[in-house]
């Protein structure tokens, strides 16, 4: 199952609840009764759940096969480095640890 037929699907839900007013079991999914403003908020939820399944379905999908642009490195020269900051709490006392760290390849 995919999301999009999940979110379809549950969308579908939302709208026969709110046509009908619930009561119905469809497989494992039993929808209750329900009345008023409740059935006016299902609607328009399942309408949200059903457009945003379609969108998601009709989206383009990138061609696994086409190569895409190295997003992580754009300079020539090869950077063989690597810099992260840790933070760690202790009750009144804070530490910070500013670290670098290079490497040959």
């Amino acid at each position: 199952m995919t999301v999009e037929f999940i979110l379809i699907a549950g969308g579908v839900l939302l709208i026969l609840a709110a046509l009908f007013g619930g009561g119905f079991k469809v497989k494992e999914v039993e929808v209750p009764q329900v009345k008023g403003f409740v059935r006016f908020i299902s609607g328009f939820f399942g309408s949200a759940l059903i457009a945003l399944g379609i969108w998601i379905q009709s989206a383009p999908k990138p061609d696994p096969l086409t190569p895409q642009p190295d997003s992580i490195s754009t300079s020539t020269e090869t950077e063989n480095y690597a810099r992260f900051t840790v933070y760690a709490e202790f009750g009144e006392e804070n530490i910070e640890l500013d670290q670098t760290e290079s490497w040959d390849i």
